[in-house]
């Protein structure tokens, strides 16, 4: 004979071999299961719940016989409240925010109406990072964008690779041809160095040269 219902996931776990496995019961009641449920989830998306706090936590459809039982991850009604509104057809990817009670990192939204795909961090700090399997990375964290591991960019269909390790040369040589002649102007005039103009001259120098020479280095 089996059963369903619903109830919520009081424990999460990994076993021995590597399998996430939720225990699940009626808080109020105290009939939580003693062996973890199996762990059941759409394709393609993974999602561990949090533990609940008091008797409120995340809801589970779950299945069992005399023998086994398994549980279908379903949301958790303390990030629920927080969520927008969604235009229809539309998908949203989120987190359930943690232990502590912080609200969700962000959220990733597929929006076929507006068409879009949006990809949003909700809380100050949060890192959204692209990846690629040759170690390319892009990173964006707070008003700082990070490129690693880039040889070379392309802007515009067609257009030819710029290779940033001659970008990086070109930018140096410019640089110390403009101090050289800085310098050598202001010893002229005044018979000393040209520090005041090498802090001038690096001061007004552009922030994205100045962020490309600073990685080259």
């Amino acid at each position: 004979m089996s059963n369903a219902d619903l109830a919520v996931c009081t424990w999460s776990g990994y076993d021995s071999d590597g399998f996430l496995g939720v225990q699940c019961g009626s808080l109020a009641k105290g009939n939580n299961s003693i062996t973890p449920f199996h762990y059941l989830s759409p394709g393609g998306l993974h999602h561990r719940p949090l533990d609940p706090k008091g008797e409120v936590g995340a809801t589970a459809l779950r299945w069992f016989d005399t023998i086994e039982g398994w549980a279908f991850v379903l949301g958790d009604v303390r990030t629920d409240a927080a969520l927008p509104n969604l235009p229809k057809g539309a998908t949203l990817l989120h987190d359930t925010g943690q232990s502590g009670g912080d609200p969700f990192v962000g959220t990733v939204l597929l929006d076929p109406e507006a068409k879009k795909i949006e990809v949003e961090a909700h809380r100050a700090g949060v890192k959204i990072a692209l990846k690629n399997a040759e170690g390319l990375t892009v990173e964006m964290n707070g008003t700082t964008l990070k490129i690693t591991g880039a040889t070379s960019v392309e802007l515009g269909d067609g257009a030819s690779p710029l290779a940033l390790a001659s970008l990086v040369s070109a930018q140096l040589t410019a640089l110390l041809a403009a101090i050289g002649t800085a310098a050598s102007t202001e010893k002229a005039a005044s018979g000393m160095g040209g520090m005041s103009a090498l802090q001038g001259l690096l001061s007004a120098w552009p922030q994205p040269v100045a962020a490309t020479i600073a990685k080259g280095a």
